[in-house]
This record gives structure tokens, sequence and C-alpha cells, in this order.
């Protein structure tokens, strides 16, 4: 099973983003912590199972599989704070308008530390798995 916080596992497009984004974080005092980059389908199945559920994704569904999605935590003195969803929402708008998508407008669950590069919802996972050329974004 494969679950990595690097973020040269990413593609570089998404890679450039994350990068724009903890830049961005740290001007306006957000301290953050890339949690989760890549993971294969073995590890997605593994959170999908997980009780409380954590992912709507099975493995082959998430942007996480295709290097197109990524993981973070507010850090606060030291220690990741799950709760500060001021935080995390401000964050989310950093995301935006850098041009990711953010979980945290998810309909169904949201997903407050994740962000996903999707071309404003031009690549979907059905484009995905049937082999849409991911390395020309």
């Amino acid at each position: 099973m494969i679950n990595t916080r690097d973020i040269n596992e990413l593609l570089p497009k998404v890679r450039n983003l994350c990068n724009d984004l903890i830049i961005e974080c740290k001007k306006q005092n957000i301290n953050i912590k890339i949690i989760s980059t890549y993971r294969d389908n073995e590890y997605q199945d593994m959170l999908f199972n997980k009780r409380p559920q954590v992912t709507k994704a099975r493995g082959g569904t998430s942007f996480h599989n295709y290097r197109l999605a990524f993981d973070f935590a507010i850090i606060k003195n030291g220690k990741i704070d799950w709760n500060d969803i001021v935080s995390y929402k401000k964050v989310g708008n950093i995301g935006k308008l850098l041009g990711l998508t953010w979980g945290g407008d998810f309909k169904n669950l949201k997903d407050y530390g994740h962000f996903q590069f999707d071309k404003n919802g031009e690549i979907t996972i059905n484009k995905l798995q049937n082999g849409y050329n991911i390395y020309n974004i």
C-alpha cells in the first residue's frame, strides 16, 4: 500500500499549485502541512472501508490515485488542528483562487483538508479511467 505526503509524487502542474498554496498561506500567517499526495488503489480502498467513513472514493476513483490531489492540515503550536474550520476555509479560498477544487465545497462529504486539480470540472474520474492524458495538463 502506498500513501505518500511527498509533493514530488504529484504531477508537475499540481506540485506547482501545491507549492504556491504553501507560500500564499505563509504570507497570510497560516501554517499548513501536506499530509497526503499520491495513494495507490489498495490504500484508497482501505480508507473507503474505514469506519467512520473518511472518503466516498474507492481505489481508482480518487484524484489522489492519479497524482492530481493532495490533503493538508492546519498546524497550530506544532500540532495538527482539525477543528479550526475558519482557517480551513481561508486556505480553501486561497486554493480556489489558484485554480484548485476544494473539498470543502463537496456536496456529500465535506473534505476541508483536500484539494484536487480537475481544470474546473473538465477532468473527471471517468475520463481518467478511460485514458485521459494527465501529462498534458
